[in-house]
Order: structure tokens, then sequence, then C-alpha cells
């Protein structure tokens, strides 16, 4: 597959509030470390929800996420909408692509952790949206309507919420939706 050729920016403002979004669930003080064998992978992590689009990263944490027995991490239509959309651009499946794989990432983040084996379903959602805001800030026409709405339920307070029933109750399978962008549409960058 072709890869969109996309230009590096600074982006230390989304950067300050992924950590915000990504910390948000508690006093960090209050959380145990994570054990020693797990921080690696963590910082890892934690490199690509702040720069998503190294692709070196995003394929090496997907090749961790396959191959550690210490992780699950239950994909559906429910937490990953934007897979459902007849949209079949090169560019904007490649950003569809970070935003899947930031599901995984914050999903097995938060596995890796607390050292507990089970699906995380709203730290992988958190990443979702820490990561939609950074490709947002580069490609102010790329969007997902239900990630705009997650937003809301997130500025709500109500994400553990929503998040638990996505998980208890997912889509069996996508119900196809129309393309999101016109065909020949231009993702622009918002900055020179």
């Amino acid at each position: 597959m072709e890869r969109p050729m996309l230009r590096r920016f600074v982006l230390r403002p989304v950067a300050l509030a992924t950590v915000l979004l990504l910390s948000s669930v508690g006093p960090l003080a209050a959380q145990a470390a994570p054990p020693a064998r797990n921080r690696p992978l963590i910082a890892l992590i934690d490199t690509f929800l702040l720069r998503p689009f190294n692709d070196d990263l995003r394929v090496g944490l997907l090749d961790s996420a396959n191959v550690r027995p210490d992780v699950m991490v239950d994909v559906t239509a429910s937490v990953t909408p934007f897979i459902c959309y007849g949209d079949t651009a090169t560019a904007i499946r490649a950003l569809d692509g970070l935003l899947m794989t930031a599901y995984v990432a914050g999903n097995m983040r938060e596995q890796l952790r607390t050292g507990r084996n089970g699906d995380a379903s709203e730290f992988g959602l958190r990443a979702e949206l820490a990561v939609y805001d950074v490709i947002r800030s580069r490609v102010a026409n790329y969007f997902v309507p239900e990630l705009n709405e997650w937003k809301t339920v997130l500025a709500a307070g109500r994400l553990p919420a929503y998040a638990d029933s996505l998980r208890r109750h997912p889509l069996p399978d996508c119900v196809q939706k129309p393309a999101r962008f016109p065909p020949g549409a231009q993702l622009g960058p918002t900055r020179p």
C-alpha cells in the first residue's frame, strides 16, 4: 500500500493536551508504577500518542500487540467506527489507521501499566481522541463524526460509562456508511 507523504510538525500544545487527556483518569501519584518489564513498551506507546505520524512506531506497536500474551484488545466497529465508512482514498485510510493504532495502543498501555490482562476500552477511546486531536491539528478537514460525539461525552465526564457500554454491547458488524469525503477530495494541512 502506498504511504501518503505527511510533513512533521512540532505540536507542543497538542502534546500537552494528549498527556492531560491520558492522565485524566486519576491523580498520577496515586497510580502504582507499572511493572519494570512493561516500561519500555509504555514509553514507546506514549511517544506514539504524541507523534502518531511516525510509521515505525505505529508498526512496532501493532507488532507488539500481536505477540504479547499479557495483552488482550477487542477491536470492534463500536470502538473504531471509521472502519465502516466507504472512503477509499489512501490518505484517508492512512489517517483511519492511525486512529486504529491509537485505540490498540491506549488499550494495551493501560493493561501494561496495571499488569492486568483484559480489554481496557476506555483507555483505547482516550488514546483515539488524543490522536484525533493531533491529526486534526495537521489535517483540519479530516473528521470522524463519532469521535466528535465522544469528545462531548469525555467533556461531560461520562467516558468511562460510555466505553463500558460499547464494550458490553459491541456492534456485531459494520453497518456500511457512505464515504465522508467525495472522490478526489484533498486533505489539506492546516499549517504550511
